[in-house]
């Protein structure tokens, strides 16, 4: 009976014989390559909704700060006329108002490429206005709160320049 002793490549038969064992593994094996599959995988789903969810809320910041810059022009035109621009008018007649006020452009559309719902109506006088942005999905609905950050489908409420519902 020969004993058999292995040691990488050559194979000990016993009493000094010696022979090359033409099986060399290479590569990986397919278990391992499962392990690797799985990892990614694993990695794959934790990144992905994070990313998504960044997307949504620099959309969201920066319709905020758009926002902003429409309170600021919307300050300044009642400085100098006393009013708020009447809403039963065409927002683009609106927004031609305002450019003379307006440090930069305005947008009419949010980050998410919907119009801004503006509104200020002779009952106040003229004296008080909602900017309003629909959020992702376009659609007026209840405004944001601090527990509802990341519900990106609520509106995004400003009145008179102060912030009534929107992401701290």
């Amino acid at each position: 009976m020969e004993a058999v002793l292995s040691s990488g490549p050559l194979l000990y038969l016993g009493e000094g014989r010696l022979r090359v064992n033409h099986r060399l593994q290479r590569g990986f094996s397919l278990v391992e390559l499962m392990i690797v599959i799985a990892v990614i995988a694993l990695i794959i789903a934790i990144i992905i909704p994070n990313l998504l969810d960044a997307r949504e809320r620099a959309r969201q910041r920066a319709t905020v700060a758009e926002m902003h810059t429409w309170a600021n022009a919307l300050a300044e035109y009642f400085t100098d006329k006393d009013v708020y621009p009447d809403s039963s008018q065409p927002m683009s007649v609106v927004y031609s108002q305002l450019v003379p006020h307006a440090v930069e452009a305005l947008h009419l559309q949010d980050a998410w490429h919907f119009d801004y719902i503006y509104d200020c109506d002779s009952s106040t006088g003229f004296s008080s206005y909602t900017l309003r942005s629909t959020g992702k999905n376009g659609v007026p609905s209840p405004g944001i709160t601090p527990d509802t950050w990341f519900q990106f489908d609520l509106d995004i409420i400003l009145v008179d320049g102060i912030f009534v519902n929107a992401p701290s």
